[in-house]
């Protein structure tokens, strides 16, 4: 009987070696024809690139009042954004607020909780996004600012007005994301952490069960896997760009340190913890 079931166990291990090899023969010509296929998209990213160039070279001559018009225009979508931002993520959270007290008062319900905790996460992927958006529309509000020799008044009075729509909306994200957060605290009072503390993800993770905290993990593992595309995607890009407008290799040295810091720190963690789960201190 044993002698069976290992005969079926080493046929049932060939079994899967052959197809192991024979999927890594098709992954091969798979990988050579995206290869091909790339060297082809790279020659008509080239010729694309050579055209921008050209349209580059037409804007040239408008570029003085290409700046002054967006001078005035990225000010102003930044206070109607962060504007709209505040108003739904406030409606988000006074919603939220009135279920946890219903639900606080009508015993608690299991399934009503796992409904209000998703629904959580709404303000703060709302306020995280915006606040990234954020900081690029003050980059090109501080970059229009710098490229504006004699600004007029109005030109200055609206760079200043987003530089301060940058600061408020700043402040007033943090502030709905900490609300939202003592929120959470209500509803589950071992979760620990403040939005304004600097080590507040630690704290937050540490004080999260098991199974929340697999969920962030194979969040932040799937999240490394896309970033790993967005550099190669943001590489190709920058390398368009230095031909076609001349940005020179900086563009494509920030891509590169983003992009070398993800795999490092994702290699140099998984051999920390596969060490520690082995038991090997070197």
């Amino acid at each position: 009987m044993k002698e069976e079931m290992l005969k079926q166990k080493e046929e049932e291990l060939r079994q899967q070696v052959a197809a192991d090899k024979k999927k890594g023969k098709k992954s091969f010509w798979i990988f050579l024809i995206i290869l091909i296929a790339a060297f082809f998209i790279g020659g008509i990213a080239g010729m694309i690139t050579f055209g921008l160039k050209g349209g580059a070279a037409l804007l040239q001559a408008y570029t003085a009042q290409i700046y002054n018009v967006c001078a005035i225009v990225v000010p102003a979508i930044m206070v109607v954004f962060d504007v709209v931002m505040t108003v739904i993520c406030f409606v988000q959270y006074g919603s939220l607020k009135k279920r946890v007290a219903i639900w606080m008062e009508q015993g608690e319900d299991e399934e009503e909780l796992d409904r209000i905790e998703l629904r959580v996460n709404q303000p703060i992927a709302f306020t995280t996004i915006g606040m990234i958006i954020n900081f690029f529309l003050v980059a090109v509000n501080w970059k229009l600012d710098s490229c504006i020799e004699e600004p007029s008044v109005l030109i200055s009075s609206m760079v200043m007005l987003g530089n301060l729509a940058f600061v408020l909306g700043l402040v007033v994200q943090l502030m709905i994301q900490n609300l939202v957060v003592n929120l959470e605290k209500q509803l589950n009072p071992e979760k620990r952490g403040s939005v304004f503390d600097l080590r507040f993800q630690e704290e937050w993770i540490n004080s999260c069960d098991e199974a929340e905290r697999l969920i962030e993990y194979r969040a932040g593992f799937q999240a490394y896997k896309i970033g790993q595309y967005v550099c190669i995607g943001m590489w190709v890009l920058c390398i368009m760009a230095q031909f076609a407008f001349n940005t020179g290799v900086f563009p494509v040295a920030c891509v590169t340190v983003i992009w070398m810091v993800l795999v490092c720190v994702y290699l140099t963690e998984h051999i920390r913890l596969e060490r520690k789960s082995r038991g090997l201190s070197k």
